[in-house]
């Protein structure tokens, strides 16, 4: 691994990046990345936020990456040697989308037509 990082952009999309996981570019208060892969563990803070103008992005300002992972506007990138311009491109979503693959609000009164108590007399 080469370096990885949230993006913030839509699927399909093509975003600046955010914040990084990790780097062996020499990205300034970054961690290295395991070179033969491996877990990257750590905490990100708004310090670790990056300024990007094109999308209205400030240094250091934490609100644009929680807005962008709560959203659907995120990605996580991985660059290795072999794919240095992105390996693994995976679009960030909440939990509760991933259950239904979509607007999860609208799935709530569909719920309720599986929960009728059913009384049926068996001879």
């Amino acid at each position: 691994m080469v370096q990885s990082h949230i993006h913030l952009g839509k699927n399909h999309v093509a975003g600046n990046v955010m914040v990084f996981f990790c780097s062996n570019n020499n990205v300034p208060n970054v961690q290295p990345c395991p070179a033969d892969g491996g877990t990257v563990t750590g905490t990100i803070t708004a310090a670790n936020v990056l300024a990007i103008a094109t999308q209205n992005v400030t240094a250091g300002d934490f609100d644009p990456l929680t807005e962008a992972l709560s959203s659907n506007t995120a990605y996580a990138d991985i660059h290795t040697m072999k794919f240095p311009a992105g390996e693994i491109r995976g679009q960030i979503h909440r939990a509760e989308d991933e259950h239904h693959g979509h607007d999860h609000d609208h799935d709530h009164d569909h719920d309720h037509d599986h929960d009728h108590d059913h009384d049926h007399d068996h001879d």
